[in-house]
């Protein structure tokens, strides 16, 4: 996994918009294109769920302290979840172009392009 991991990473940072695995249901290979051609970002759950638990067990000592308000705080652990921004904004009771603003503003905040490495930021920062 770590090989992987490394991998998803280096690609994700480098802007790639979406990581699934090989053996993807074509419905699900479907509406991750779909999702990608809206500007969402895309990886399969239980690889990003193992990405999480392996980068929780490498937290990064050396990030400073970020400020993000609770709110960010829980997009952040929904985006984290795999939900997309409609998903997060109808549990919220918010609306998609708010949520929209929200993620973008952490990943300014963050310095990065995309939600998995905002994830992997959050997480290295123990944030999430």
């Amino acid at each position: 996994m770590l090989m992987q991991k490394e991998a998803i990473v280096r690609a994700m940072m480098a802007g790639a918009k979406g990581f699934l695995v090989k053996n993807v249901e074509l419905s699900e290979l479907k509406r991750s294109i779909r999702a990608v051609a809206r500007g969402e970002t895309v990886l399969d759950s239980q690889l990003a769920a193992r990405l999480i638990d392996k980068l929780k067990e490498e937290p990064d000592g050396d990030s400073p302290p970020l400020l993000l308000t609770e709110q960010h705080i829980t997009i952040a652990k929904l985006v984290a979840r795999g939900l997309t921004n409609r998903e997060i904004a109808e549990q919220l009771f918010l609306s998609e172009n708010t949520i929209k603003f929200h993620v973008q503003n952490m990943m300014r905040k963050l310095d990065v392009h995309n939600r998995v490495a905002m994830v992997t930021k959050l997480i290295q920062s123990n944030m999430l």
